[in-house]
């Protein structure tokens, strides 16, 4: 396993290489670079490692900025001290997250996860196919929906959140189109991939690709502000006792 490390912090780095090779001695230290000029360069002149683990914050900006310069398709796990770009971070091609100071059990863990995608990766064909197509036949891949008088279908990959309004379930698409089925949400959550749906209350069934962003709330809850928004005066929130499972959900 081919591995690029994007840290500015030495001692962190040098942990870091330590766990990794204690971890598995067939890993393999391309380079450890300290900032985002030095990262798009050694990408844009190097063959793609097998592996990135990325700090947030860098020396010269926030390493999000690579991704507007480089296209990568390798699996990413970050490595920081700041909780608030979980969100951020599984937008781009990210396995995993980790806090600062680097916990040797968590990152093994993360390390068997990324051998367990690569196993996938073989099947399908290639690390993009693997990290970005995680629906199979286990799960739905389109719904009937009624469209006026007729019927059509929406597939999954365009759904943003399922919602109970008045009794009947609705399905709103990331282009806020909003459509009856006749399921309820019991019965749709359980032909989903758990993996990129998850049931926030009662009320609502969210696809990760539909979440902005995520705001404390009253009563130890989180508001979510969706891309796509239902009715105006509705306000999308985690109950109190699916919080802690969310957070996991947002963090894998």
């Amino acid at each position: 396993m081919k591995v690029l490390i994007i840290e500015d912090e030495k001692t962190v780095s040098d942990i870091l290489i330590r766990f990794l090779k204690k971890i598995d001695k067939e890993i393999e230290i391309l380079e450890v670079l300290e900032s985002i000029e030095s990262a798009i360069y050694w990408l844009n002149s190097h063959i793609e490692p097998d592996l990135i683990f990325l700090d947030v914050i860098l020396p010269d900006g926030n390493s999000f900025q690579i991704f507007d310069t480089v296209i990568i398709d390798a699996p990413i796990i970050f490595t920081t001290g700041y909780d608030e770009y979980a969100l951020q971070a599984f937008k781009v091609n990210s396995i995993d997250y980790l806090l600062k100071p680097i916990n040797p059990v968590e990152l093994k863990q993360s390390i068997e996860k990324y051998k367990r995608l690569t196993q996938k990766m073989e099947i399908s064909g290639g690390v993009k196919d693997a990290l970005l197509d995680k629906n199979s036949s286990l799960y739905k891949t389109r719904f009937l929906v009624k469209s006026g008088k007729a019927y059509k279908t929406v597939h999954i990959k365009e759904v943003a959140f399922f919602c109970v309004e008045d009794k009947l379930t609705f399905i709103y698409t990331l282009k806020n189109a909003r459509y009856l089925i006749d399921n309820t949400l019991d019965e749709i959550v359980k032909g989903l991939d758990p993996d990129v749906f998850f049931r926030i209350n009662r009320q609502f069934i969210i696809h990760f690709p539909a979440i902005d962003s995520i705001e404390n709330y009253f009563n130890n809850r989180l508001k979510i502000n969706l891309k796509v928004s239902p009715r105006e005066e509705e306000q999308v929130l985690v109950s109190s006792k699916k919080v802690s499972e969310f957070k996991t959900w947002l963090n894998r």
